[in-house]
This record gives structure tokens, C-alpha cells and sequence, in this order.
């Protein structure tokens, strides 16, 4: 990377670390949880206080966390991405430094008594969603580590068995989205679909909870991703948004951590190097040095920055592909540099943007500031941050 583009990355985390913590204003609201919203936030500026060693962003990452909690108890919203499973995860991942103002033990046993009332809820409606579902309580048990949380994992893992459906030598589960089920519809994404089920799995069998259960999961539903891999000679990518046995293809994928072929390469990936499967391991590789090589933004649909299903997502994949051994590294790290410098080139809203950047919004059709991680400038905080220190850990919370 050109010292003139590391400078911009090191004086853009500072200002996005002092934005939120002079200039953002803090308000109980809905707007509290881990991906959109004050946890998210309070994760950023835990992270850059331990790069800096300045107090004030702890200080201010303790203000954050206690607005939080505040705000569930005003308005409790319980999944991973909004509500008590992603600040419980919060709480888990920054203990050392939470234990200095928060009676954490009291604080996880409120946690814990309350998703377990919460999780079955979702068992019975079969929503699996990593995000908005059963899984995201599942990241949070698994940073949990007592053994309620492991019996726990254990029905998500029995959860997952329940639903998928065996067809030869696959396994597939139907897309659940917007509070339904949709049959015959396989989400091939990583944010929501079948992708998002085989980064769980894995996560759980490392843990060590229903380790042969998993892989056979696993090793199940990367065949069915093998087999649903379109013409690369028609189409300029690996896989659809989605899969159907009873109609065609979805024939399009944007490149974004949400939907297409980077998440699910990286899933591929991971899945390989778990079960020692060399050609799900090669199918991985082949995609992600595929992706990037897709540099085009309008062909590729990314609109904005964010995380979700913008540059600076794009930036973070690459970056943590690097920690699997790949053969491409050089390329990869090249990719790296390319979109930092897309992520800058998006910073034109000098005016009424969050430090100068702004989220596109396809349903208003217009762009607005957010401040999380998802899909606002906390996003490019902590890929930046993570650039800066080489520290990737809180990449799981993305499944990566």
C-alpha cells in the first residue's frame, strides 16, 4: 500500500474515532445493537483506544455500551444484529475492559436468562437467520463458554438438522427471510442463506459441539453450492443470489460481503480447509481470485462504502483472506489497496455526511448518513483499524 494511502487510513479512523466521541450524540432509541448501532460503536472505539492507548475512546466506548443496555431495556429487541444477542457478544468479546465498570457476571446471567426464553421462539417459527435468527444467539454462546451455552449450542446445531433436506449427497435449507419460509428457494448468500448455515457449522464443530453432525452438514451443503455453480463462459461470476429446484436461476451477483461470490468463496474456503476437502478448498480459491478481478463498481453494483454490500466490505475480505494459507496472496493484498481506494473515492459529502460519507438506500432512492457497522462509517473504522493492527478476531461476527 503507497505511504500517501496508509496516511489517509490512519488519519481517517482517528477521525472517525473522534467524531464519535465528541460529535455524535448519544439518544436511547431503537438504534442500539451491534451492526446498526451503539454496541457496534462502542466495539470500534474499545479497539481504537487499545491501538491508541488514549482513554477518552474508552471512556467514550463505556458511554456507548451503557446507552446499550438502556435502550434494550426501553425498547428489547433480542437478535444478533439489533438486540441482546449482539451486545451480549459485545460484553463477552470487551470483558477484561467492561469488568472495570459493569458487574459483568450479573449482567451475562440477565443475558443468558433472557435469550433462553427468546431462542425457541425462533426454533418454532424456523428462522435460522444469523442476524435476525437462532445463529446469532449461537455467536453469543459461543464466547459464553459455560456450559449452559454449550447445551444450548447443541439445539441450535439440532435446530439446523431439523430443517435441512437431504438430496443425495446435499443438504439444502429453504430460504427464511421477513419473518417467513420460502419453499423451494435456497439463499446462496452469505448474510441470510446456506452459506451463513456452513460458517455457523464450522464455528460450532471447532468449538467442539456435535462435531461428526456438523461435518456431515457441512460437507452436505458446500455439494449443493458445487452443483448450483452457473456457466462461467455465459455469466461473470460463480453463483446466483439464489437457487430453485422448480425454476430458473436468479442470474445475477453483485460483489459485496452480503450477497455473491465473496462471501461464499470464503465459506468454500473455510469449509475445505475444515474437512480437509481439496476440491471445495480449490473451488474457494478459484472464485475469490475471480472476484478480484471484478474491479468494475456499476457492473458489480457497489454504490457506496459500507460493509454490507459496499467497498469497504469488499476491502475487509480480502484483507482476512490472507489468513488462510491461499496461493494468490499477492494478488489479494493488491485487491486490499484497490478498494481503500474506492472506500475514499466514495467520500464526496463533505456537508451533511457522516466524516464525509453517506449509504445508499435503494427503497427512498437517495444516500443518508449512517453511523454503524453494517452499513454506516463505523464499517470503515473498524476495516481500517484492522488494516492498522493486523488484529482480525472481530471477524466473526460476519462469519468470516
Amino acid at each position: 500500500m503507497s505511504p500517501q494511502l496508509h496516511y489517509h487510513l490512519v488519519r481517517k479512523t482517528h477521525e472517525i474515532a473522534e467524531f464519535f466521541t465528541h460529535h455524535y450524540k448519544l439518544s436511547v432509541s431503537a438504534n442500539y445493537g451491534l451492526m446498526g448501532g451503539d454496541a457496534g460503536i462502542a466495539l470500534f472505539l474499545f479497539e481504537y483506544f487499545k491501538f491508541t492507548g488514549d482513554t477518552r475512546y474508552r471512556e467514550a466506548a463505556y458511554n456507548y455500551t451503557r446507552n446499550a443496555i438502556d435502550s434494550f431495556q426501553q425498547t428489547p429487541h433480542y437478535a444478533f444484529a439489533d438486540g441482546l444477542a449482539g451486545i451480549g457478544w459485545l460484553v463477552l468479546f470487551e470483558k477484561e475492559l467492561l469488568d472495570e465498570v459493569f458487574d459483568i457476571e450479573e449482567l451475562l446471567e440477565q443475558i443468558d436468562s433472557t435469550l433462553e426464553q427468546w431462542l425457541p421462539k425462533e426454533f418454532q417459527k424456523g428462522n435460522y437467520d444469523y442476524l435476525h435468527g437462532a445463529m446469532g444467539a449461537g455467536l453469543y454462546y459461543m464466547n459464553r463458554g459455560n456450559n449452559s451455552a454449550k447445551e444450548n449450542l447443541v439445539k441450535i446445531v439440532s435446530f439446523i438438522k431439523s430443517l435441512a433436506i437431504k438430496d443425495g449427497s446435499c443438504y439444502k435449507w429453504e430460504f427464511f427471510g421477513s419473518g417467513e419460509k420460502y419453499p423451494n428457494q435456497y439463499n446462496l448468500s452469505l448474510s441470510h442463506g446456506m452459506p451463513s448455515i456452513i460458517s455457523f457449522l464450522i464455528m460450532c464443530a471447532s468449538y467442539g459441539v456435535e462435531v461428526d453432525q456438523c461435518k456431515q452438514l457441512i460437507a452436505g451443503g458446500c455439494n449443493y453450492i458445487m452443483n448450483r455453480q452457473v456457466d462461467p463462459t455465459t455469466y461473470p461470476f460463480f453463483w446466483p443470489h439464489t437457487a430453485s429446484d422448480i425454476q430458473q436461476n436468479n442470474a445475477f451477483s453483485r460483489l459485496a460481503w452480503c450477497y455473491g461470490d465473496l462471501g461464499v468463496s470464503i465459506t468454500m474456503i473455510r469449509a475445505g480447509r475444515y474437512l480437509h476437502d481439496e476440491k471445495v478448498f480449490e473451488k474457494g480459491q478459484e472464485a475469490l481470485s475471480s472476484c478480484a478481478s471484478r474491479r468494475d463498481l456499476a457492473k458489480n453494483r457497489v454504490q457506496d462504502f459500507c460493509f454490507c454490500h459496499g467497498s469497504v466490505g469488499n476491502m475487509f475480505c480480502f484483507l482476512v483472506a490472507n489468513e488462510y494459507g491461499l496461493r494468490d496472496r499477492e494478488l489479494y493484498s493488491n485487491t486490499v489497496e484497490f478498494w481503500a481506494n474506492a472506500t475514499k473515492e466514495f467520500e464526496i459529502y463533505k456537508e451533511d455526511g457522516y466524516c464525509g460519507y453517506k449509504t445508499f438506500v435503494p427503497m427512498v432512492e437517495q444516500h443518508n448518513p449512517f453511523p454503524g457497522i453494517l452499513e454506516g462509517i463505523g464499517g470503515i473504522g473498524l476495516t481500517y483499524l484492522t488494516y492498522l493492527t493486523g488484529k482480525t478476531k472481530w471477524k466473526e461476527i460476519f462469519l468470516l
